[in-house]
């Protein structure tokens, strides 16, 4: 399992990431996992960063301060999404 801190999640093309290096960390973190929880605030939601991480169907989790409606996009993906 990993936990990662999000730059950017969107419900179409999936976990990005502003700086190259930190996407290719992550990128082997993401695969080294049977698990991925996203931890994200509403603002990184429904963004997208240059630099390709993961997609979608890699997050089993969402944690977020984001209300249902701004997260039922990655719900109906399968992602399980934690209010906090």
């Amino acid at each position: 399992m990993c936990v990662l801190g999000i730059c950017s999640l969107h419900p179409e093309l999936g976990v990005t990431a502003t700086d190259h290096d930190e996407a290719h960390v992550k990128r082997a973190m993401v695969q080294a996992s049977a698990e991925v929880i996203a931890l994200a605030t509403a603002d990184k939601l429904r963004t997208v960063s240059p630099w390709f991480v993961a997609p979608l169907a890699d997050v089993t989790h969402l944690v977020t301060d984001a209300d249902d409606d701004f997260t039922a996009d990655y719900a109906r993906a399968g992602v399980s999404v934690v209010h906090a």
